[in-house]
C-alpha cells in the first residue's frame, strides 16, 4: 500500500489540492461576498434603524432601498419607484415618489462618523424578479466593524403598502478588489478545473489500484 501511494504521489497530490479547493473555496467565497446589511424599514410611519455591521473587504458597496414586488403591477411600480429612464415614446417617465433619508456609518470602536448623507432618493436603479432597487449612497472603507444608521425624515405614505428594506450590498459588475476578482476566477476554476481534476484523479487511482492488485494476485 505504501509503495503504491509513493508511486502515485503526484496523482494523490492533485486529488488533495482539488478536494481542498472544492471544500474551502465555497466557504471563503461565501464569507467574502456576504452583504453587510439587509433590514426592513418603515416608510410610513417614518422608521429608522441602527445596526452593527462588518465590512470584510475594502470593496465598493452601495446603500440602497429594496422594494418587494410581490405581484405588484409593473407599471404601478414604475410610477411609484421610478422607471429608470426606460420609457416608451410619449410615455411619462416617472422618477417615482422621493424618499428623504439620512444615513451614517460610524466606527464601532471610536464612534467617529466615517461617512454620512442626507438625500432625497428618487428613481429606480435596478430590477429583479423579486425586488426593485433605488440608490441611497456609496460606501468604500477599510475592513472593520461599524455601526450603520438610517432614518426616514418624513413619512412616505404613497409607498407604505410596499415592503421595503435598506441594504448595504456589493455591486458585482463594479468590483474593485482582488478578493472579488479571485471570487470570479475561483468560481470558474471550481467548476471547470477542481471538479474535473478530482474526478480524473479518483478514476485513475481506482484503475491503477485495481491493475496493481490484480497483478499482485496473479503473481501470488
Amino acid at each position: 500500500m505504501r509503495a503504491f501511494c509513493l508511486q502515485q504521489l503526484r496523482l494523490i497530490a492533485l486529488l488533495v489540492i482539488a478536494i481542498l479547493w472544492i471544500v474551502a473555496f465555497p466557504m471563503w467565497s461565501s464569507w467574502v461576498t456576504k452583504n453587510p446589511l439587509d433590514m426592513a424599514i418603515s416608510l410610513s410611519p417614518q422608521g429608522s434603524i441602527r445596526e452593527a455591521i462588518e465590512i470584510r473587504i475594502p470593496e465598493r458597496y452601495v446603500v440602497q432601498f429594496k422594494f418587494e414586488r410581490n405581484g405588484t403591477d409593473f407599471n404601478q411600480l414604475k410610477k411609484l419607484i421610478g422607471a429608470m429612464g426606460l420609457c416608451q415614446p410619449n410615455e411619462e417617465c416617472s422618477k417615482g415618489v422621493p424618499i428623504p433619508v439620512r444615513w451614517s456609518l460610524r466606527n464601532s470602536e471610536t464612534g467617529a462618523t466615517v461617512l454620512s448623507g442626507l438625500v432625497e432618493s428618487i428613481d429606480s436603479n435596478g430590477w429583479s424578479r423579486a425586488h426593485v432597487y433605488r440608490g441611497v449612497g456609496i460606501i468604500q472603507v477599510q475592513p472593520g466593524r461599524y455601526v450603520f444608521e438610517a432614518e426616514i425624515t418624513r413619512p412616505v405614505p404613497e409607498l407604505a403598502h410596499i415592503g421595503t428594506h435598506i441594504a448595504v450590498e456589493h455591486q458585482p459588475k463594479r468590483t474593485t478588489t482582488w478578493q472579488m476578482g479571485l471570487v470570479w476566477w475561483g468560481s470558474m476554476g471550481y467548476a471547470f478545473l477542481a471538479w474535473p481534476a478530482a474526478v480524473y484523479a479518483i478514476a485513475l487511482l481506482i484503475w491503477r489500484a485495481f491493475r496493481t492488485y490484480r497483478s499482485i494476485g496473479r503473481a501470488a
